[in-house]
């Protein structure tokens, strides 16, 4: 005959013990969450880094490439050429946000220059949501040498 009942040494948790269990795991979770969100965040941030970088680049190869100057819009949510010199828009991650908005332009050597102020260098910041340090691309004016770093006292420096 089969026995429906548990022996008394083996009767599981208690509601006490499972409750405990919660809270533990509830605090880890609250510890956890904040750190994995702002690693996304950097992520985000250090692909957009890229982006604007290679955006940059590849309008001064087609400007070198077609003989004719190129441009790059940068805007706070998008990288477009008016010129048709990117091969495609280049969309940043919502958490990131850029600054200066600005248009860059290229001549036929690879020579940068910048439209709204013309014998300066280009430096683009951007951050992201939950992380501590803006990082930075600076195009120099007039060779266009184009170089990324960490963005601190309104000045591109170079990463440690």
């Amino acid at each position: 005959m089969l026995h429906l009942t548990a022996p008394k040494n083996n009767r599981g948790f208690t509601l006490i013990e499972n409750l405990i269990i919660l809270v533990i795991l509830g605090v880890l979770t609250a510890i956890t969450v904040p750190s994995i969100v702002g690693v996304y965040n950097r992520q985000q941030l250090n692909y957009s880094v890229n982006l604007v970088r290679g955006a940059l680049q590849e309008a001064q190869r087609e400007a070198m490439r077609q003989g004719k100057q190129c441009s790059v819009e940068i805007k706070s949510t998008m990288l477009t050429s008016p010129d048709g010199c990117l091969l495609s828009n280049r969309e940043l991650p919502s958490v990131v946000t850029i600054y200066p908005p600005t248009t860059a332009q290229f001549g036929i050597r690879g020579n940068f220059q910048l439209k709204s102020s013309p014998s300066s260098n280009l430096v683009i910041s951007l951050e992201a949501e939950n992380v501590n340090e803006k990082q930075c691309v600076e195009v120099s004016y007039p060779l266009g040498m184009i170089r990324t770093g960490i963005y601190k006292n309104d000045e591109c420096q170079k990463k440690p």
